[in-house]
């Protein structure tokens, strides 16, 4: 099956236009031409074919892939909806001829790089012009050769820094370099599950053949939807909607009880 004639791509959700409900029914509205595999994941019990997953020769070496994920998140206050990154990083077996064309294709971030970041969130934007602040003072301390403005310009300077450095943290993900046509061959996505469900992750290869190999070697963490645990945890959250709109219910009556009570006094 082509990479051309699948339908759904974990990449294409990768910038933010989703939030973690809807990755979750985007991977398991999927099709069975999509070559996608969903895996109760456990940290040490992933295993992947001998075999490129890219070429299909033998494996003999491994290749670090980092897969960064922004996740939509609704906000109701006054901050507003936000995204929330995250980074994967998974070892998996490659060819060595594989490897050293993956390190050919790979294309570092640009020079603006670090700007961009910066530039992200307005804390980075307001952090600099604190910064720049501070610059004015260090200014005034070098051409009066006083100490004053000297200390008087380390406070914004420091406050810049405190605004800057979550920017930068929450930034990380836009130094890692671009997939290439390589490591594409795998991607994956951060974990994923819905209330009452363990976690699990959903694997993506451009080989069918690969991918039926990938999943045999992990036959015992398979997740279903249709299993008998994912109907349950489904049979919980309606419970738990319930139980919410009861209690909203409840509330609602107690207020206009409250309302009435004021108007009769």
């Amino acid at each position: 099956m082509s990479q051309a004639a699948r339908q759904f791509s974990i990449r294409a959700l990768a910038n933010g236009v989703t939030t973690h409900e809807g990755l979750c029914n985007a991977v398991l509205a999927a099709g069975p031409e999509d070559n996608l595999v969903l895996l109760r994941y456990e940290e040490g019990k992933l295993h992947f074919p001998p075999l490129c997953p890219n070429c299909g020769q033998v494996a003999d070496s491994r290749l670090k892939i980092e897969r960064p994920f922004l996740i939509h998140i609704y906000n109701s206050g006054d901050s507003g909806n936000y995204t929330e990154p995250s980074i994967d990083v998974l070892e998996v077996p490659f060819c060595a001829t594989c490897v050293g064309r993956r390190g050919a294709e790979q294309i570092a971030p640009g020079p603006l790089t670090s700007v961009k970041r910066i530039f992200s969130e307005a804390e980075g934007v307001a952090g600099l012009v604190v910064i720049g602040i501070s610059g004015l003072f260090f200014w005034s301390a070098l051409g009066s050769l006083s100490l004053f403005p000297l200390v008087l310009g380390c406070f914004p300077l420091m406050i810049g820094i405190w605004l800057i450095r979550p920017v930068w943290k929450k930034s990380y993900y836009m130094r890692l370099p671009q997939p290439t046509n390589v490591d594409m061959a795998v991607d994956f996505t951060p974990y994923l599950g819905l209330a009452h469900e363990p976690r699990w992750r959903a694997f993506q290869f451009r080989s069918r053949g690969y991918m039926e190999q990938f999943r045999s070697a992990n036959a015992g963490q398979l997740w279903s939807p249709q299993s008998a645990e994912a109907k349950s945890a489904a049979e919980m959250r309606v419970k738990d909607e319930v139980k919410s709109n009861r209690l909203a219910w409840v509330l609602g009556a107690a207020l206009l009880l409250w309302i009435f009570w004021v108007e009769r006094c």
